[in-house]
């Protein structure tokens, strides 16, 4: 019976370590983490813009577009739309603009996901 000494077991785990990163292991921690640090991000833009056009809309000055608004919750500031929306009572109540809201939210989440799947495969 053999037994190992500290160099050697330190010198295995090392390598089983490296053969996991080489194989793509922790890669995928950091990929969410930088995910929720751009829809933090992506969201307090979003949550101003909001607030922003709501202000603009109760002193009769020019709007943010539609498309600005939609823009930003597509690329990941849905939560912080939603969030201003419900807060603010803004963009609650024309449908045409929520169903919009809800199909960009829905395709940054399929995004999101479809990324994370191809980098397990």
């Amino acid at each position: 019976m053999k037994i190992r000494d500290e160099d050697e077991i330190g010198q295995n785990e090392t390598t089983s370590g490296r053969a996991q990163n080489e194989k793509g292991q922790g890669k995928y921690p950091l990929m969410l983490i930088g995910f929720a640090i751009w829809t933090l991000v992506a969201s307090l833009i979003t949550a101003i813009l909001y607030a922003w056009d709501k202000r603009a809309a109760q002193t009769d000055r020019r709007r943010i577009p539609e498309r600005t608004l939609l823009g930003w919750s597509l690329v990941g500031g849905w939560p912080g739309g939603w969030i201003a929306g419900r807060w603010l009572r803004h963009k609650t109540y024309k449908r045409s603009y929520r169903i919009q809201f809800a199909l960009a939210a829905t395709l940054n989440l399929l995004g999101i996901a479809a990324v994370v799947y191809a980098s397990f495969n």
